[in-house]
């Protein structure tokens, strides 16, 4: 695999993006790179409305007087000079939890559970040296961040769980999904779950999360149900480190790999294809998936299948993968969904083999049995400069002994280790 900078010039040459010249650590979207990210925050957008959510979007400006009731929100932070008529003392969104509690307070009766979400950009402050374009930058966009009130927080933490984890699926990507420790759990949440990715020539990146957090807001800003009790809180947020992982996993040599939920063209035909059978794929995938493939062009962002037509009357459908499915013209209309399902299939199973230590990822990720007591932990871990503890696997309680001080084992602790 390439290294992360080659990773990024070839995305550029793709034309999906190039550094901006006034900063490098800032990136210009070209219009094929807006295509994949509108396809990114629609598809997660998609998966929330299924859910049960609703979508709305909040100000990017956040007055002092709101985020000021939870003050570890504080952290990283961007202050306006200037502020608001109305607000001297102002900030831009890096979190909106208060925002969303705040427009719950505001309903005199709220039902219960109530399930939102917003498509937006957050902005946050990041060290120079730790910056990367699209992974770590001051401006996160997209970011889609989902909050959830009602009176089952562990229920609905699940759900939120699920919807990443059936948006990681549709990426293609092979998370690794973890509790993380108390002290390193997101401000006023009792549980953090999440969703790391291995990316090469980086490490360990955090790609989604989902927090509980119990009744805490609701304490605060006085959210109770018709009933009279505390509303549970859940919240999760998932960013264009998402997007950013896809492409650069999915991607490597001389071409650009998507997954079928972010490609702009599903299906290119070649020439020999007849009107006849370019309106039936059209049918299927829909017309502004479809175009034509230059032979004389070849493009370094490639569709997930191509087509032909031999002269005996046969479709040919080659995937980006190379595979070839031959089928008669006629039922081509039939064949084009489960072509393009095996191709996403074949793409997640790559991605993991890619991922595999010795690779190119230079990370693998190692099981601990763990009792449960931080001495026992942090000294295995800074005993090896290398290591990261990530947090701890979500399946039930283990049988094993805590590997360093032989006591019952209580959690399965993952570690990501550098090679």
């Amino acid at each position: 695999m390439r290294s992360l900078d080659g990773m990024y010039d070839l995305l550029s040459d793709a034309g999906i993006f190039r550094r901006a010249p006034w900063r490098p650590l800032d990136v210009v979207w070209s219009e094929k790179g807006l295509m994949i990210k509108r396809l990114f925050t629609d598809m997660i957008s998609a998966e929330f409305r299924a859910n049960g959510y609703e979508e709305i979007l909040l100000p990017a400006f956040i007055p002092d007087r709101l985020l000021s009731v939870e003050p570890a929100h504080y952290r990283d932070v961007h202050r306006l000079s200037y502020g608001l008529a109305s607000d001297p003392e102002c900030y831009l969104r890096a979190t909106s939890e208060c925002q969303f509690a705040a427009l719950i307070a505001a309903d005199p009766a709220p039902t219960s559970p109530r399930r939102l979400f917003q498509a937006c950009a957050v902005y946050r402050r990041e060290s120079p040296d730790e910056s990367l374009p699209m992974l770590r930058c001051a401006e996160i966009d997209p970011f889609i961040e989902a909050m959830t009130f009602s009176g089952t927080s562990p229920t609905e933490t699940e759900r939120q769980v699920s919807v990443y984890e059936s948006i990681f699926r549709r990426l293609c990507l092979p998370v690794d999904v973890v509790v993380r420790p108390p002290w390193d759990t997101f401000p006023e949440a009792t549980q953090t779950v999440a969703f790391d990715m291995l990316i090469p020539g980086l490490g360990v990146v955090q790609v989604a999360t989902v927090h509980d957090l119990g009744t805490s807001f609701a304490r605060v800003f006085a959210l109770r149900g018709r009933d009279g009790a505390l509303l549970q809180h859940s919240s999760s947020g998932i960013s264009g480190r998402a997007l950013a992982s896809a492409l650069i996993v999915h991607s490597g040599g001389d071409r650009v790999l998507t997954p079928t939920c972010l490609s702009p063209t599903l299906v290119a035909y070649e020439p020999s294809v007849p009107e006849g059978l370019r309106e039936a794929v059209s049918r299927c995938v829909g017309a502004s998936r479809v175009s034509a493939w230059d032979a004389g062009a070849p493009s370094v962002c490639q569709a997930p299948i191509r087509i032909r037509v031999t002269p005996d009357g046969a479709a040919v459908m080659t995937t980006a993968l190379g595979k070839h499915v031959t089928v008669p013209c006629r039922s081509v209309e039939h064949h084009i969904r489960p072509v393009l399902a095996d191709y996403d299939e074949h793409l997640t199973t790559r991605a993991k083999r890619r991922l595999a230590c010795g690779n190119g990822a230079h990370v693998f990720v190692a099981d601990l049995p763990w009792c449960g007591q931080v001495t026992c932990l942090m000294p295995q871990v800074a005993r090896h400069p290398r290591k990261q503890f990530m947090g701890c696997r979500r399946s039930p309680r283990q049988r094993g002994k805590c590997r360093h001080c032989g006591s019952g084992q209580q959690y399965t602790a993952r570690l990501a280790v550098a090679v």
